[in-house]
């Protein structure tokens, strides 16, 4: 079906848009050549993607389709990321490193189950199959919950927080508590790895919640461990403070300190987790190891002495990561070809088995999805790049050949 690009709208209101706040140029699983774009709504405000998509799988010309609308705090984490590429439309034939194609593209795939190779990963599924049918039947509000508070939020590098961080999290807990404690104590156990970041991220909650709902789903003694967990500052039930950072990360701990033996616990995994993923932004890596090593080894130490050497090992992971860097510079540094990497081509099995789980995606989607021919002269209008720019700009290339440059982008 052929559709004007001129009758595209926002998904929530039905304004169309003419013009977008960023864009890149990915390459899907599926060897699927796509143009992204974020665009915020001139009607109603909400935030959404539009992606064209083109390969091997689209023999007939591009699909078209859109997601959103996206939540505010995933869309102003896109627009960071995307900004942060230097070359937002590079070559299809490479794939950009930079945090921006990194973080968009596990965003648009993420409920595919698509994560870097060595973190932490766990699906819902894994996580009930090693707590035990009666565990988590009994947990099941708890595991809604999680859901409803983190089901939209991801990491710094688009990676769903659910999958990376709080059922690995949880099961590792799960894992390390089973045959340590009662049953009712690894049941609080399980149920503050699972909420024990609902305070810091209450953002992210769709729909939205009342704190007091905490209580009402995990009871007045957990919650009480989930705001001890919680840093203050970083959530309201955290509470700010005009206190020096330094002065309220010594208080943090020293309640910690304090803390029944299962917040101790979690509060251990949440660091190894943290300590497995932190590489995704380079910003933070430096700052996360000296607060490991002046606050968090010692602390994981009076818990288990094995925990304390799993942790020390990831610090000295990191270390050496950063003089690697020192000396080659980082990914997102390198210029050229030396910043690109080619993407392996799927087997053909692979593709078939990728293309029916994005179609199933789409199929989910409440209706909005679209097919139409364009070309990269849509994207350049979105973004308000003339056709002068365009030309002179030679990393950006037309996406689906010339000879449909003039039916799709009206410049």
């Amino acid at each position: 079906m052929v559709v004007d690009p001129d009758q595209l709208t926002c998904p929530s209101c039905g304004t169309y848009n003419e013009r977008a706040l960023a864009g890149v140029r990915l390459r899907n699983p599926v060897d699927c050549d796509e143009i992204v774009l974020l665009i915020r709504c001139s009607g109603c405000g909400a935030s959404y993607c539009e992606v064209e998509e083109s390969g091997f799988s689209h023999p007939e010309g591009p699909d078209y389709w859109t997601r959103g609308p996206l939540h505010p705090e995933l869309a102003a984490m896109a627009l960071r990321r995307i900004e942060e590429c230097p070359n937002p439309f590079e070559t299809h034939q490479f794939f950009c490193e930079c945090p921006g194609h990194r973080f968009m593209t596990a965003v648009m795939y993420a409920r595919l189950g698509f994560h870097e190779p060595g973190t932490p990963w766990a699906t819902e599924e894994e996580v009930r199959s090693g707590l035990g049918r009666s565990l988590t039947k009994k947990l099941r509000p708890v595991f809604a919950f999680a859901e409803r508070v983190h089901g939209e939020q991801p990491r710094d590098d688009g990676s769903p927080y659910l999958n990376e961080h709080v059922f690995p999290v949880t099961l590792d807990v799960a894992n390390y508590l089973k045959g340590k404690v009662l049953k009712p104590d690894l049941e609080k156990a399980v149920t503050l790895a699972l909420l024990h970041d609902v305070f810091e991220d209450v953002a992210w909650a769709n729909p939205p919640i009342e704190l007091e709902e905490v209580t009402t789903v995990a009871g007045d003694e957990i919650t009480q461990m989930i705001r001890l967990l919680s840093k203050p500052g970083k959530s309201p039930a955290g509470g700010g403070s005009k206190e020096s950072l330094s002065a309220r990360q010594a208080k943090y701990m020293a309640a910690l300190g304090k803390a029944p033996y299962v917040a101790k616990v979690v509060k251990v995994f949440d660091r190894l987790n943290n300590l497995q993923c932190v590489h995704k932004n380079p910003g933070k890596v430096r700052n996360y190891i000296e607060e490991t090593r002046r606050d968090y080894l010692a602390f994981a130490g009076k818990v288990d002495l094995g925990l304390f050497k799993r942790m020390a090992r990831l610090v000295k992971e990191l270390e050496d990561r950063l003089a690697a860097e020192a000396v080659s510079g980082p990914t997102e540094a390198r210029s050229g070809r030396e910043r690109r990497t080619a993407t392996r081509a799927p087997s053909r099995e692979e593709a078939d088995v990728i293309k029916e789980e994005i179609e199933s995606v789409a199929s989910q989607s409440g209706g909005r999805v679209y097919m139409h021919y364009h070309s990269m002269a849509w994207a350049r209008q979105k973004l308000g790049v003339t056709k002068r720019d365009a030309e002179a700009e030679s990393s950006i290339g037309d996406h689906c050949g010339d000879a449909r440059l003039g039916n799709a982008g009206r410049q």
